[in-house]
């Protein structure tokens, strides 16, 4: 079925310019479908909906029983005539999205869809009909593929709920929601919490082609030639990220002394004044926890860390 990708000039300015008018959100809030449903024709008034959706749901009813060709006709009519809906709720989407004009598509997508689905003996309008359905398919694209590596589904969604609640919270507060504010409102978890809140840098990546900005300085070089590729890198990457899950086999504590010693190079009797202890305890513990690691690395295959020889 083929939709059209552009409403009348005239309709397309008005719900657009009605549209803008109203506050951004991540999503359509609840009851939004009735209100899009009477932001397509702002001019006209109430009955002349009523009266267009009647004619709208009449000629859908007919499709079912009229053949192909007829059906088919009868499709695209009914979606141009509500190209001016998809259009509304599409821009409900504009601050969440980088490309307006593929959240565009993605709300004709869903029109068809509606269109096609519609059961006009359901007894719920067709425009009540289609607003779920076209915002379902903007979340369903904005969900696929406008994030540069997709987290988990769970966290997505949750990244649209905090965008909504944060926003809410703002108002009622006077100032910016805490983690914690924001996690009694949604019922979940802190880390969760914390976790969704991260999943947002996800989202866009930084081109390789940019510039590097660091507080008052700044790099006329690209991002990408600051490290040039040193292929002599790679197994110690990989050492690093085995290195990282056997620490997570220590103790807060444990973890401490080993960036106390190794980070920040601090000696064992720094560490045993840092830490309240003799320097002979911080020795032995260094020894054990060296033990453990070693064991951890060796049973993966990582051989021959000077880290270890202490």
């Amino acid at each position: 079925m083929t939709v059209l990708s552009a409403a009348p000039a005239g309709r397309r300015a008005a719900t657009t310019a009605q549209v803008a008018g109203t506050p951004a959100r991540s999503g359509p809030p609840p009851g939004t479908s009735a209100r899009l449903a009477r932001a397509r024709l702002p001019w006209a008034p109430r009955s002349a909906h009523a009266a267009h959706d009647a004619r709208m749901e009449a000629l859908l009813a007919a499709a079912a029983s009229a053949s192909d060709p007829a059906r088919r006709r009868i499709h695209q009519r009914v979606t141009a005539e509500y190209l001016s809906l998809a259009d509304a709720v599409a821009n409900r989407f504009r601050t969440v999205a980088d490309d307006i004009d593929d959240v565009r598509q993605a709300a004709y997508l869903g029109l068809a869809k509606a269109v096609r689905r519609f059961d006009p003996g359901q007894g719920s309008g067709f425009a009540a009909f289609a607003v779920p359905t076209i915002s379902g398919e903007i979340k369903r694209h904005l969900r696929d593929y406008s994030w540069s590596v997709r987290p988990p589904r769970a966290l997505q969604e949750l990244t649209g709920e905090l965008s909504d609640c944060a926003s809410r919270l703002a108002q009622q507060l006077g100032r910016e929601p805490t983690l914690a504010e924001l996690a009694c409102a949604v019922k979940r978890p802190r880390r969760i919490v914390a976790a969704a809140a991260r999943c947002q840098l996800a989202r866009t990546a930084l081109s390789l082609d940019s510039t590097a900005h660091d507080g008052e300085d700044s790099s006329s070089e690209p991002l990408g030639a600051l490290r040039p590729y040193e292929p002599a890198f790679e197994p110690r990457a990989d050492a690093l990220l085995v290195l990282m899950d056997a620490m997570q086999a220590l103790t807060a504590d444990e973890r401490r002394i080993v960036r106390l010693r190794f980070a920040e190079d601090l000696t064992q009797a720094q560490i045993a004044s840092d830490l309240g202890v003799s320097q002979m305890q911080v020795s032995r513990l260094l020894s054990r926890i060296l033990a453990v690691l070693r064991e951890r690395l060796l049973a993966v295959g990582v051989r021959g860390s000077a880290a270890f020889e202490e």
